[in-house]
């Protein structure tokens, strides 16, 4: 981005005076920079657990076109043996190397009080559904509609009506220094964290504007 904003011929602009056309001059440009060259969004990477070795991998790639060649396929019997033979394959093989993958861990903490393992145990034992067990303010809740009772009063704790009078920047906490702030826009829906990327190649620009 920053190579193609330094190759920009800003010259047939240095003779605008007016500064609100300047300036929608210069977000278009910055727009039309995130259009070509900011991804719509992250690609995302398929986990697999680390007992998972490569012929486990193409197992299952292979598992997921025949189900999509079974979809498509107006002979459903075709695939099915195929399917079925293959995911009792797979499920033996996942078997086998979570065994073989557990065990190492075991041996390797045995000989070498090496942490892993703990970490493979902490895995297991996280959820990322709904726990059995809410609490809120004192108060705990188990059945679904308690949950959701409990979870009207958070929400209407934090949220803030359009009447409500705007906090100022000191009464604020620190920034959450975790917060991705590429996604954070100003007024001008333009990621402030991009802006200072695009400020040396648009300096010379916008000091001649």
């Amino acid at each position: 981005m920053s190579d193609y904003l330094l190759d920009l011929d800003f010259s047939h602009y240095y003779l605008l005076s007016d500064i609100e056309l300047l300036w929608s001059t210069l977000k278009g440009i910055i727009n039309d920079s995130i259009t070509r060259f900011v991804p719509v969004k992250k690609r995302s990477s398929c986990k697999y657990p680390k007992w998972f070795t490569g012929e486990i991998k193409h197992h299952l790639h292979q598992l997921h076109s025949l189900r999509s060649k079974q979809r498509n396929s107006s002979n459903h019997l075709l695939y099915h043996s195929k399917i079925s033979s293959l995911e009792l394959t797979v499920q033996e093989e996942i078997d086998t190397a979570r065994s073989r993958y557990e065990a190492a861990l075991v041996d390797s903490f045995a000989f070498s009080n090496d942490n892993a393992i703990y970490k493979h145990i902490h895995c297991l034992l996280k959820s990322n559904g709904i726990p059995d067990t809410v609490k809120f303010k004192g108060r705990t809740a188990s059945t679904d509609a308690d949950k959701a009772c409990i979870f009207n009063l958070f929400f209407h704790s934090v949220f803030l009506s359009a009447d409500t009078p705007v906090p100022t920047p000191s009464s604020l906490d620190c920034p959450n220094p975790l917060m991705a702030d590429i996604e954070a826009t100003g007024i001008d829906g333009i990621p402030a964290r991009l802006l200072k990327l695009c400020a040396t190649p648009l300096s010379r620009g916008v000091r001649q504007m």
